[in-house]
């Protein structure tokens, strides 16, 4: 079982990533967070498996170090497709990097993928002309996530 905590500001977004994993029956969800303070009360008590958090966190370069001192495997999800983040993703020890549109099927792969150790990114963030350097998800034909995200925002209006 992989044991995962997620790390989001936006409610809606966390509240649908956390019910995606908890479909799958190799995946749980054992910790939810909203600041960079709960969730390293969290990764300290009952440190998982994988660490899913929003990009801005990646700017606490103390933290996402710390995170992976601790042999937490991380993947930071992304609103914008910024190649300039990749190296910067790389170096800081991050296992993933995810534009928020993928697919969940997308998302369950890099979990996947990353437990067997591999780094995985969004081909999204691959500069022109440029080979990556880490394995790219394939592009995939199920929904994006954020799409999820909008019918939870608005049926909770």
């Amino acid at each position: 079982m992989i044991s995962i905590v997620v790390a989001e500001m936006d409610e809606a977004y966390l509240r649908t990533i956390c019910t995606l994993l908890e479909l799958e029956e190799d995946a749980v969800v054992i910790g939810q967070a909203d600041s960079l303070e709960s969730a390293g009360s969290i990764l300290e008590k009952d440190p998982p498996d994988i660490f899913i958090a929003d990009i801005s966190w990646l700017y606490a370069q103390d933290f996402i170090r710390d995170v992976a001192s601790k042999g937490i495997k991380m993947i930071i999800l992304s609103t914008f497709a910024d190649p300039g983040n990749e190296r910067m993703v790389m170096e800081s020890g991050v296992h993933g990097y995810l534009i928020k549109d993928s697919t969940g099927d997308e998302l369950i792969g890099a979990i996947r993928t990353v437990m067997t150790g591999e780094h995985v990114y969004s081909p999204k963030l691959e500069e022109p002309g440029e080979e990556s350097i880490v394995h790219s998800l394939p592009v995939r034909k199920a929904g994006p996530i954020a799409s999820i995200v909008n019918r939870f925002k608005s049926s909770a209006v």
